[in-house]
């Protein structure tokens, strides 16, 4: 799993955009500009439903429950966004997949037969810049310094072939601070 992070402020701040790497579900408006925000009060805990991706061709389908290693490649951060902005997380899921898989592993496709792929991996080329926001520590980073617990519980296979999952993101703020989330485009 890939988690994006958090930023301190007179609370802590945190980004979410998961892929396999996880995104939130487009019921929970993940893509809108305004973003939104959840609170998770000091050594509180918050629960989200939440989407994922393969970032590892050919790999078997993850097990249950998942933990965050790294955050997604910027590309991916940025075609994912978009995917969701523009609905084909719904619409053309394979397709988004298949631009994630560009970038992960460098697997080829053709433009003509995947046009949404392409349209996405050229949107991820062009605004997938790298760098998070000036203050942001990534997700990853607050779990490996022990402020957070991270990790999606449930997660299960909605494609065939399974490169797409579903589950809960579970988040825990181990510290004396109330943390607040905000969705990329916040």
């Amino acid at each position: 799993m890939r988690f994006e992070g958090f930023r301190t402020a007179p609370r802590l701040r945190f980004f979410l955009g998961i892929v396999f790497f996880l995104a939130l579900t487009s019921a929970q408006a993940w893509a809108q500009s305004a973003g939104f925000e959840v609170t998770v009060p000091a050594g509180g805990t918050v629960e989200l439903p939440v989407e994922g991706y393969c970032m590892d061709y050919g790999k078997p389908f993850p097990s249950r429950e998942l933990v965050p290693l790294n955050p997604a490649p910027p590309e991916i951060r940025a075609l994912l966004e978009y995917a969701y902005a523009k609905g084909y997380t719904d619409r053309f899921p394979h397709q988004v997949q298949r631009a994630v898989w560009y970038f992960t592993d460098r697997v080829q496709y053709d433009p003509k037969r995947l046009p949404v792929t392409h349209e996405l991996v050229r949107y991820g080329k062009a605004h997938g810049k790298g760098a998070f926001p000036a203050g942001v520590l990534e997700l990853t980073q607050g779990v490996k310094q022990g402020l957070l617990d991270a990790r999606v519980l449930g997660f299960h296979t909605v494609s065939k072939p399974p490169y797409r999952g579903k589950g809960t993101l579970r988040i825990t703020n181990k510290t004396p601070v109330r943390c607040g989330s905000s969705s990329p485009t916040a």
